[in-house]
């Protein structure tokens, strides 16, 4: 019964392990990576990722996070919704 519990133990701690190292080398591939680029806010949900999109096509890559992307979706409804109340007569 002990020598099933220690090799839990220590597969477990063996994965642990693993895992901590793995995620380690990634940070430090992606911090050491030459020509990261950032976008700051603008004056817009819409125009940040504009800009951001500027960058990407003299850079060639872009990441943006799903919360981020979210918010531009949802601007972009609200902006269809007001301009199509506007337009009605």
């Amino acid at each position: 019964m002990d020598n099933n519990a220690l090799e839990t133990f220590v597969e477990d701690e063996l994965q642990y392990g693993l895992q901590a190292a793995v995620e380690a080398k990634i940070l430090t591939d992606v911090n050491g990576t030459s020509g990261i680029q950032t976008q700051a806010y603008a004056t817009s949900v819409l125009a940040t990722p504009r800009k951001g999109l500027t960058k990407l096509e003299i850079a060639g890559s872009l990441v943006l996070h799903r919360l981020d992307w979210k918010d531009v979706e949802l601007a972009r409804a609200s902006s269809k919704r007001c301009r199509a109340v506007e337009l009605a007569p």
